[in-house]
């Protein structure tokens, strides 16, 4: 879902029945919008939430993985949850609920993370066996350090709110019914400046980062594919199906 006021472009991620997973259709469905915030100079800023109050985005939808292993890895749609920093105009994760694996990816990617108290963020990569692709090999380290990132890497143990406003991976921790004001108040803020100071900002900061990612990058294109093709990698998403489905 979209709505454009005031030069915001509010993009909600809707699939509440699988904690906002991130389904083909609905990548592309995003992509589309991401496309046109690039080209229309109307809008001045993207605010990204999840729909209900239980997740921001879980991630890859598990179903499609399992009948698409490739999905996991595929650059077109890892590429989506990468959109929001490479876009010329800012962009805000309003952090709802559970940010895990491309949920993470695209809180990560986003300018602004603005998180509820309940919200939480987890990189699944390993719990599932899967490479964590997508800016957590980058981007992650580069906003938290290196010893958080290799926590929440290694263990995929979920950061709260309040540990990951500590490390800097949340800018911003308010209580749940006030988030989508002050969501909504930093984007109108935001909306408010110069367009083309804004892009510079962001062009000026992210290129540190893009640089110091072109070695993860390369580990990703080279390694991905043996990870989410592999058997240990099918058996995990298997179990994590079974589970879910008997939750």
């Amino acid at each position: 879902m979209s709505d454009l006021r005031q030069g915001v472009l509010s993009l909600v991620i809707s699939n509440e029945t699988k904690s906002n997973a991130m389904t083909q259709r609905m990548a592309e469905a995003l992509r589309t919008e991401f496309l046109r915030a690039e080209d229309d100079d109307e809008i001045r800023v993207v605010l990204i939430r999840g729909a209900g109050h239980h997740a921001f985005c879980s991630g890859h939808d598990i179903t499609e993985l399992v009948d698409n292993p490739s999905a996991a890895f595929d650059p077109a749609l890892n590429e989506v949850f990468q959109r929001p920093r490479l876009l010329r105009k800012p962009t805000i994760a309003a952090v709802n609920g559970a940010a895990y694996g491309g949920g993470l990816n695209l809180a990560l990617a986003c300018d602004i993370r603005i998180a509820s108290s309940t919200a939480t963020f987890a990189a699944m990569g390993t719990r599932l066996a899967l490479l964590p692709v997508a800016g957590q090999l980058s981007i992650l380290p580069s906003l938290v350090g290196i010893g958080p990132a290799m926590d929440m890497l290694l263990r995929s143990r979920p950061v709260d709110a309040h540990r990951a406003l500590a490390i800097g991976l949340a800018t911003q921790v308010v209580d749940p019914e006030e988030l989508d004001a002050i969501a909504l108040e930093a984007a109108n803020f935001l909306a408010s400046t110069p367009p083309d100071l804004n892009e510079a900002i962001k062009r000026a900061v992210w290129s540190s980062v893009n640089e110091a990612g072109r070695s993860a990058k390369q580990v990703e294109e080279t390694e991905a594919a043996a990870f989410g093709l592999g058997a240990e990698a099918q058996h995990r998403l298997k179990s994590f199906l079974t589970k879910s489905a008997q939750a």
